[in-house]
């Protein structure tokens, strides 16, 4: 869709939030703005979606927050802002001591364009300290094999664990991702 472009979503319960106008029928919208409901939104030219009678809440942010966590990842390496596997890797080599653990926060494995993370290369960055990257998600570590050893996992023989896993590759040896 083009941002500038006017959408128009008719047939629909759009629940406005607004005792004075509490329902509409009809949406228009561009550039994360209401521009008219009901006739007036139908008046004007755009793309147009049907809802088929579906009802259009307002766009609900998720009111929880993690404010300790989020403290937190200020003490650590920022790696919100790689785009490349290497930048990872040499974001974990030019980490400054700060006790015997690296620990990385801000990570998007998207944003990797399609590369993955190696644990050799974790390894080798991390120089022989043990590494934990949190995902962005919260849903997800990637640890290097230091870290695997000190929480007694056999990086060859990853355990398969009930609610989570240890991602494995091709030949059944750990990846460093764990996931929910």
């Amino acid at each position: 869709m083009n941002q500038n472009q006017i959408t128009i979503i008719y047939d629909a319960h759009v629940l406005t939030q607004d005792p004075s106008y509490p329902e509409a029928h009809a949406i228009a919208f561009a550039n994360g703005k209401i521009l008219a409901l009901d006739d007036a939104a139908l008046a004007l030219p755009g793309e147009r979606w049907d809802a088929q009678g579906k009802v259009l809440t307002p766009g609900f942010n998720d009111v929880h927050s993690h404010s300790v966590w989020f403290g937190q990842t200020l003490m650590e390496v920022d790696l919100s802002k790689v785009v490349s596997a290497q930048d990872v890797y040499d974001a974990v080599a030019s980490a400054e001591p700060s006790g015997e653990w690296i620990i990385a926060s801000g990570f998007v494995a998207s944003s990797l364009g399609g590369q993955t993370l190696e644990l050799s290369e974790l390894d080798r960055a991390a120089a022989g300290r043990p590494l934990l990257i949190k995902h962005n998600s919260g849903h997800a570590y990637t640890v290097n094999t230091r870290a695997l050893e000190l929480a007694g996992i056999d990086p060859a023989a990853p355990p398969t664990v009930e609610g989570g896993e240890f991602v494995r590759d091709s030949a059944g040896r750990c990846t460093g991702l764990l996931d929910e």
